[in-house]
């Protein structure tokens, strides 16, 4: 636990009791399974280096948290400019599918305090599976591997096959979410995080999927908003965070901000980014700050 006390306050950078720090919690990294944008990993490592106001980074990618992993490892060594903390964000792709034809948007973002939190978020995911023609594909980079295979056998490159395999993984929200209540360890250091959008439950438009979309809102802890948020949303007391279109760290916009559902800024915590997960008393949930 932090000290806020006079004693605690001359070890910490963070000397007043409550500051804004700005955080960054949607970004996709080179080599990402989709959106990837970026010239290379130099190029990425170099604009993390010279951040002067972003204090918390969430490094996303789909169904997998590879590159996060690679990340961490690099940060042991090197500084990440005016960063403090990365936290893993996973995306996935749920149905049912938007009016548009596509899988509902949910990330995980994931507490990343503890040293042995990389094998806990790897071995939840290798319990989270799929079937394709009859057949079971765990969500690991070789299983999805193989399912990118089986869907497209003129696929030859193992890395096609595996954005193929990434493509393909759409998991049935009930699927995912009795996986999710499952997953002991996971359920308690992570929130769910429901896109706002109309790639999130605002894109189901048919009223038969209604009740289905209501029960996504309601595992919704936060939820990722450009501000365009629909009606449906007000099934959900979860906050939203702002965010900005363009999720790469090179070509960000303005960072993510917590906001309650009122629209107004949230006042800031006086926790440092070391702590970023825990649970509102009464509700069992984990929060963000």
């Amino acid at each position: 636990m932090t000290t806020h006390g006079k004693a605690g306050r001359g070890s910490s950078r963070y000397q007043r009791r409550s500051e804004w720090r700005k955080w960054d919690l949607h970004i996709h990294t080179p080599g990402t399974a989709r959106e990837d944008k970026y010239a290379g990993w130099a190029e990425f490592v170099q604009a993390l280096k010279s951040t002067k106001d972003v204090s918390v980074v969430g490094i996303t990618d789909y169904l997998s948290i590879a590159n996060y992993e690679l990340l961490i490892r690099q940060k042991k060594d090197a500084k990440f400019g005016s960063i403090d903390l990365l936290i893993p964000n996973i995306e996935f792709r749920v149905t049912p599918q938007t009016d548009r034809g596509h899988a509902v948007n949910l990330h995980l973002l994931i507490d990343p305090s503890g040293t042995e939190h990389c094998d806990e978020i790897n071995r939840a995911l290798a319990r989270l599976s799929i079937e394709y023609q009859r057949q079971p594909y765990s969500c690991t980079r070789a299983e999805i591997t193989k399912l990118g295979a089986a869907y497209n056998a003129k696929l030859t490159d193992d890395d096609a096959r595996y954005r193929e395999g990434i493509n393909q993984f759409k998991v049935d929200f009930a699927v995912f979410w009795n996986w999710y209540e499952n997953e002991a360890w996971l359920r308690e250091h992570s929130l769910v995080c429901a896109a706002g959008g109309n790639d999130g439950p605002s894109g189901i438009k048919d009223s038969g999927w209604a009740a289905m979309q209501e029960e996504i809102w309601r595992s919704a802890h936060i939820i990722f908003s450009d501000r365009r948020l629909h009606s449906d949303c007000a099934r959900t007391e979860a906050p939203y965070i702002h965010k900005h279109k363009r999720h790469h760290f090179s070509r960000r916009g303005h960072p993510r901000r917590l906001t309650p559902r009122s629209g107004k800024l949230q006042a800031p915590s006086s926790r440092p980014p070391a702590e970023p997960f825990s649970h509102r008393r009464g509700r069992g949930r984990p929060q963000i700050g």
